[in-house]
């Protein structure tokens, strides 16, 4: 079987970023170094943003990304689940048979509280689907500074804890 580099999607509101001054950019960057220290050095997590050039066929690479991903970061506000791409992003990659014999991952990020969310009767089957998955909240370091300090172990967790999932479905697949 020939290995193939991981591949993550990061699927996010572009309009969060904007309002955050790039940080989720930040963080995807970040993350994805992060990954990339923890034995996987050829790991990439596509964003929209950087990797979508002027001239190419947007719509036809984010759904041939999203296809070839071992993992699916969403980066969990409002805002994300009011938006049609990142919902379609999201149920897509959920809908892939792969994930059902663990051959995938998702790796929820929840950034910006979401009151919908957190109410007892959560009619929104997206949602309903994502508290399947363990949620890393990350909403305390929204406002602090990623780069240094405590920011910075907390990427850190992240990236080890996402490599550690990713080496364990290479493992499994060499096996």
């Amino acid at each position: 079987m020939s290995r193939h580099p991981p591949l993550g999607f990061f699927s996010y509101a572009t309009v969060d970023d904007h309002h955050d001054n790039g940080r989720i950019s930040e963080l995807r960057d970040m993350l994805e170094r992060e990954v990339r220290a923890h034995g996987l050095a050829d790991f990439h997590l596509f964003q929209d943003k950087s990797d979508i050039r002027g001239g190419d066929k947007w719509e036809a690479m984010i759904r041939e990304k999203l296809g070839s991903s071992t993992v699916l970061v969403p980066v969990l506000t409002i805002t994300f689940f009011t938006r049609d791409w990142c919902k379609w992003e999201l149920e897509s990659f959920l809908a892939r048979p792969e994930l059902a014999s663990k051959r995938l991952v998702v790796y929820p990020l929840y950034l910006i509280r979401d009151l919908v969310w957190e109410t007892p009767r959560r009619h929104d089957p997206l949602r309903k689907t994502l508290n399947t998955f363990q949620v890393r909240d990350i909403r305390e370091w929204r406002h602090e500074d990623i780069t240094g300090g405590a920011g910075r172990k907390c990427i850190a967790q992240l990236g080890e804890e996402l490599a550690e999932k990713l080496l364990e479905i290479q493992w499994r697949q060499t096996a």
